[in-house]
């Protein structure tokens, strides 16, 4: 979830953390479904070359409130365990290559139905969605700063580094791999 809808739920009243709450738990399960629907597989067969479509995930959620660092961070971990059931009623294991190629859509799902499900229940406006998410318009990004002690305690040994930010650090380690693995390189051979 988008760090000002941390905010607005750690300094918003009773009703306000209700509907932030109630927001968060429909973008969860529509997260949830997506990845039921699209990724939920199983192989079958010898070296596992089937692929198998699986009915429904066994998962588990974890509220959190706050980040490592005690601000308002409210986010959930769903733990999902490995096995879905097959057409002939059998259990098999998930094929994590589905589930890879689709949580980030499932991501994007959470965050649309996040947005739509706050914009119902209290009239939110959103800024413009960049990499499938968007803040609240009117929380500042001063206010989301002061509330953000996790991130200055991530980006403080980046910048040591010499990098503006982990999104920087992740740019180079891409563009390392990508100097490894040219076909003109022979220093792995």
């Amino acid at each position: 979830m988008p760090k000002s809808a941390s905010v607005l739920f750690g300094i918003g009243g009773e009703r306000v953390q209700r509907e932030v709450l109630a927001a968060q738990d429909e973008a969860v399960a529509a997260g949830l479904a997506y990845l039921e629907r699209h990724a939920c597989r199983t192989r079958r067969g010898a070296g596992g070359h089937e692929v198998v479509r699986g009915w429904g995930c066994i998962a588990a959620a974890f509220r959190h409130r706050t980040s490592r660092a005690g601000d308002p961070q409210l986010h959930t971990h769903v733990l999902v365990a490995n096995a879905t059931r097959r057409a002939d009623g059998l259990w098999g294991t998930l094929d994590g290559r589905q589930l890879y190629a689709h949580a980030k859509t499932a991501g994007y799902v959470h965050e649309a139905v996040f947005r739509r499900e706050l914009s119902l229940r209290l009239g939110v406006a959103w800024r413009q969605a960049r990499n499938g998410i968007a803040d609240i318009d009117g929380v500042t990004p001063a206010v989301i700063d002061a509330f953000s002690r996790r991130r200055a305690e991530i980006d403080a040994p980046v910048a040591d580094w010499g990098q503006a930010s982990a999104q920087g650090l992740r740019g180079d380690a891409g563009d390392a791999r990508a100097r490894v693995a040219s076909p003109g390189d022979r220093s792995r051979a």
